[in-house]
């Protein structure tokens, strides 16, 4: 999966960080946990349903660190090789196996068994498009992220 980082002027927040430790700390805690939120419900708007939406509903976020080494992050939950065919999409090659097919066909089709066939050899042969959740979801919420670090970094300026 992809990776955004974000850059901020450390020599500023560090001094700001050493003149108010608890306020620019939690300042910055919120800033990320609060742009974890936005990117995981970016990233979940644009995750499909599929047959079941364990996949959408297993999009999730954390944050973990303390002081000015704070992380978040957003991921899934689900297997990792179906959150990553759905995300760049599926080669052509072998079929897919028949159960998640079998599975969609029944919940979105009706459960015509002949057609459960006709879908793993049209996959197998043509492979499939990636949906990009996860970047499409990161450029949806970026400028609204962005924001929020110009007000943290809003809040630096104003201690130091």
């Amino acid at each position: 999966m992809g990776e955004l980082s974000v850059s901020i002027d450390q020599r500023a927040v560090t001094a700001a960080f050493l003149k108010a430790p608890g306020e620019i700390g939690d300042a910055l805690r919120r800033t990320v946990e609060l742009g974890a939120v936005d990117f995981e419900g970016g990233v979940v708007a644009h995750t499909p349903v599929g047959a079941t939406g364990h996949l959408r509903q297993s999009i999730t976020q954390q944050v973990s660190g303390s002081g000015l080494l704070i992380e978040g992050r957003v991921y899934s939950t689900d297997v990792p090789i179906k959150v990553v065919s759905v995300e760049h999409g599926r080669k052509p090659g072998r079929m897919p196996p028949r159960g998640p097919i079998e599975l969609w066909v029944r919940r979105k089709l009706g459960g015509d068994a002949a057609l459960v066939f006709l879908i793993q050899r049209a996959i197998g042969r043509r492979g499939t498009r990636g949906a990009h959740m996860f970047q499409q979801g990161f450029d949806s919420q970026l400028g609204r992220v962005q924001g929020r670090i110009a007000e943290l970094m809003a809040a630096v300026r104003r201690v130091i």
